[in-house]
């Protein structure tokens, strides 16, 4: 079963307060862009791979999933074109393997319905490998950014200690070093998580995003893995986990693991890909130029909650400084 009676505690002075966020972010960037020589993301910055994919919704859903909750992409055997774009969650650009934030980009083509934003027929999905949040509000985890971006243990400590005090700053250092210590030994293979939660429907839901395969990482690090791998094609299992009560999955609390049951309601599916080939590079380099965002959504899949209501915000500032952005009603199928 599933809960309908989610609600998202909306404060009034959000709008002010997510806008000084995105300058904050876009200061970052600016920064970056500067230091790089380049336009691009403030976070995210690292690409590790970029490729066209195929999601496939499984013909059999109504067995898994309410048939009220249908909604969007999420249609049984429904199939959409997709670039994937795989990469680390830093605002630098260290070596590809370096300790990092691991994260996973969607966009699907041909979904049409009313929109959150803008009126393109696509869909976003942004999932991170790490499983919940570590900071409590939009403004803890731009002050965690702010802290971390100078470099430095104890500077980033003490600049944290500065912003949020002594207790959430060693609160949230502990959170994200131990958010480092989760087992990831591949990203054809890992696990990623929306981190944060969406309408589904009349419900809300969580997101995930499993390897099929589960193998020991290739010679090589991650990069070389991921490369290894695709050669071969890949699939991941999209999973959702739906919405029980405000306590046990609560909207507005990001720290909190939702504990419901992971349905898999669709597949997605790499071909076999030659990363180095020259039309795999020319697709990489359109995704470069792509914008993910959450709220490239139909109206069903809305974003929920504080940090997603902030993404908002920030993700359009970002997008400004962030290359020659190919607007999502012109994106098309390499």
């Amino acid at each position: 079963m599933y809960g309908t009676d989610w609600t998202e505690n909306v404060a009034p002075d959000e709008a002010a307060r997510f806008e000084l966020i995105a300058k904050k972010l876009a200061a970052l960037q600016a920064n970056r862009n500067e230091k790089y020589g380049e336009r691009g993301r403030a976070l995210h910055r690292q690409a590790i791979a970029g490729v066209q994919a195929r999601f496939v919704v499984r013909p059999d859903l109504a067995d898994v999933l309410p048939i009220a909750l249908h909604v969007g992409p999420f249609q049984p055997g429904a199939a959409y074109d997709a670039f994937v774009r795989f990469s680390n969650g830093g605002w630098d650009r260290p070596r590809k393997d370096t300790p990092d934030v691991r994260a996973v980009a969607i966009k699907l083509l041909g979904v049409t319905g009313p929109k959150c934003l803008g009126s393109a027929d696509t869909q976003d999905f942004l999932l991170n490998h790490t499983r919940a949040r570590t900071p409590r509000t939009p403004e803890e985890f731009a002050a965690l950014i702010e802290a971390a971006a100078p470099g430095g243990t104890l500077g980033t400590i003490w600049r944290l200690i500065q912003a949020v005090g002594v207790g959430r700053a060693l609160a949230m250092v502990k959170g994200t070093l131990d958010g480092f210590k989760v087992p990831f030994s591949s990203f054809a293979s890992g696990t990623f998580w929306s981190m944060s939660p969406f309408q589904l429907g009349p419900s809300a839901a969580m997101f995930s995003l499993a390897g099929v395969e589960n193998a020991e990482s290739r010679p090589g690090g991650l990069t070389a893995d991921l490369a290894s791998r695709l050669k071969e094609g890949a699939a991941f299992s999209f999973r959702v986990q739906l919405y029980e009560n405000a306590t046990a999955t609560p909207i507005e609390d990001p720290t909190v693991v939702w504990e419901t049951p992971f349905i898999e309601v669709a597949r997605l599916e790499i071909p076999p890909t030659e990363l180095t080939a020259p039309e795999s590079v020319e697709t990489a380099n359109y995704i470069e130029n792509l914008s993910f965002d959450p709220w490239h959504a139909v109206e069903a899949l809305r974003p929920l909650g504080a940090f997603n209501r902030a993404r908002k915000v920030a993700y359009y500032a970002g997008s400004v400084q962030h290359r020659e952005v190919i607007p999502d009603d012109e994106v098309r199928p390499r």
